[in-house]
């Protein structure tokens, strides 16, 4: 068994500052047996732990990847240790989960990362800082919201039109690319009176439709305009309404969200030491 430990900063909801937060893989043939996501910061005695409460007993080998991989003292593991640069495990681990060669990859971590990767190159582009920490902690701030699940059945119930103003809402003539579902303005509707659920709806949306649109741009002058988006929070509710909302602008850009989505990275280190 291949275990692959993702480390990363993860914004706490409801607590100031970060927690790291790490991806286990048990990967045989390329195929993942297992898999958990655990909090807690990092430590050899923690790993030991992880492996002897679930049994794990022949680990061939751990791949470390993410921001704080290298900071890992690898002389403290008794078994072969390999790191990983965190845009070679984004860029292998999508493309792997999507079965394609080429793509636009979108890490939405903390912040959001985009990576160009072509048969022969990966290319970091650039980022964002919007990303899972602006969710998070404008959720905290307006909201009061102390926990993830409380954010996502918050979203789950709430209605993104009662908080963004849209093109249908000043005008009932439809362009091609200007839809009448199309945001006009993020919280353009935004009152004392709007109800919690939909503020979180509309934060989600906020989110994604920045990172969508910083995608679009910078697949607009490609050939190939497959978009594949990673990380934790790519599978909340909402998300892939505003994906498809970007689809039907006539612009041809392809969005993609893997099954396994949040385990991208440390999937894509395995591939890349094997």
């Amino acid at each position: 068994a291949w275990y692959s430990i993702e480390i990363s900063d993860f914004p706490k909801c409801g607590k100031s500052g970060s927690e790291q937060h790490r991806v286990y893989f048990d990967v045989k043939e390329n195929e993942i047996v297992s898999k958990a996501i655990i909090r807690g910061r990092f430590s050899k005695e923690y790993f030991d732990e992880f492996l002897k409460n679930n049994e794990i007993i022949n680990v061939e080998k751990i791949v470390f990847t993410g921001i704080g991989a290298n900071n890992i003292n690898k002389d403290d593991f008794n078994y072969p240790v390999n790191t990983i640069d965190e845009f070679v495990g984004i860029a292998k681990g999508a493309l792997s989960l999507m079965d394609k060669e080429e793509a636009l990859v979108v890490s939405v971590g903390t912040g959001t990362a985009f990576i160009d990767v072509t048969k022969t190159d990966v290319k970091h582009l650039g980022g964002t800082g919007v990303g899972a920490g602006t969710l998070f902690n404008f959720s905290k701030a307006f909201l009061g919201i102390t926990n993830f699940d409380e954010m996502l059945e918050l979203i789950e119930k709430g209605n993104v039109e009662n908080v963004d103003l849209r093109i249908k809402d000043i005008t009932k003539e439809e362009k091609a690319t200007l839809p009448l579902d199309l945001t006009l303005a993020n919280f353009g509707k935004l009152s004392k009176d709007s109800k919690p659920e939909d503020i979180a709806a509309g934060l989600i949306n906020m989110v994604f439709e920045i990172i969508g649109v910083m995608a679009s741009f910078n697949v607009a002058n490609k050939e190939n305009k497959d978009v594949i988006l990673i990380g934790n929070i790519t599978t909340l509710p909402g998300v892939r309404e505003v994906l498809d909302r970007f689809e039907m602008l006539g612009t041809n850009v392809k969005f993609y969200v893997p099954e396994d989505s949040e385990f991208s990275v440390a999937y894509g280190a395995v591939i890349a030491s094997m």
